[in-house]
């Protein structure tokens, strides 16, 4: 267990009752440098809470601002990464040493994504464990 995972997991303990959090179970956590992102299967809101009380409490016990991410398939994963810009798709790309997801998005959107280019990318990767191109498109093709 990574160290950000057990000072979430006594957060959450501490919070429990007080917040009254229904289902504090997480599936993965990863600390960027100004940022902490947890990854849950389901029930996102549980740890997002009302008008997002929880997830600005969580913020403040650790230091740093919490992201709070579904992650049922590598899609909704980085469709919620790069949030509020538009996904276009996904593409499997096999090389003989490696398999790269590429990582596509919407050109006229890159100015919305929150979290830097190179963030994005180390975390999908560390996440989903492949090498991950972000690729930047237009929303139509001639």
């Amino acid at each position: 267990m990574k160290n950000v995972e057990k000072r979430l997991k006594r957060t959450l303990e501490k919070m429990r009752n007080k917040q009254k959090i229904k289902d504090a179970s997480f599936e993965n956590a990863l600390e960027l440098p100004n940022l902490i992102l947890i990854l849950k299967k389901e029930n996102v809101g549980d740890l997002i809470g009302k008008k997002g009380r929880i997830v600005r409490v969580l913020s403040q016990e650790l230091g740093k601002k919490v992201r709070i991410v579904k992650s049922t398939s590598f899609k909704e994963l980085a469709e919620d990464m790069i949030l509020p810009a538009r996904l276009k798709g996904v593409n499997v790309l096999y090389k003989p040493e490696e398999k790269i997801k590429k990582v596509r998005i919407v050109k006229r959107d890159k100015k919305n994504i929150v979290l830097d280019e190179e963030v994005v990318q180390k975390a999908l990767r560390e996440l989903a464990g492949v090498e991950v191109e972000l690729e930047f498109e237009p929303l139509f093709q001639k």
